[in-house]
């Protein structure tokens, strides 16, 4: 071999091959290494944490939502009774004006914003 590649190219071609050998298999130790199997593992909870939050943030907001239309189902229904009421009953003895109910008269529920995303730190 010596001969077909001379003195001076052998080990050119030697020097060559060890550091791409090196190259290679430092990054296929790294790859299959402990660490890097844990940054994965901690890349893929990360994705799935960030995932649970939207869900519970989204969850909230439709809660929310219900929320104010079963309060608005509440008033309309208490509308409905009182008004039945001062037409129906006698005598006076009526639940009063109904402008004067503090439960008709409160303005609709506000709408609740989705909490504040907060980043992680990083750490």
């Amino acid at each position: 071999m010596m001969e077909v590649l001379g003195n001076g190219s052998f080990w050119l071609a030697l020097i060559g091959g060890l550091l791409i050998g090196g190259v290679v298999g430092h990054w296929l130790g790294w790859r299959l290494s402990p660490r890097a199997r844990t940054l994965a593992e901690l890349q893929a909870l990360q994705q799935r944490h960030e995932e649970y939050r939207r869900e519970v943030s989204t969850h909230f907001s439709r809660t929310g939502e219900l929320f104010a239309q079963m309060a608005e189902s509440y008033r309309t229904t208490y509308q409905h009774l009182a008004e039945g009421a001062d037409r129906l009953a006698d005598g006076g003895r009526t639940l009063g004006p109904l402008s004067q109910n503090p439960l008709l008269t409160h303005a609709p529920l506000p709408q609740v914003p989705p909490p504040a995303r907060t980043e992680p730190d990083e750490g």
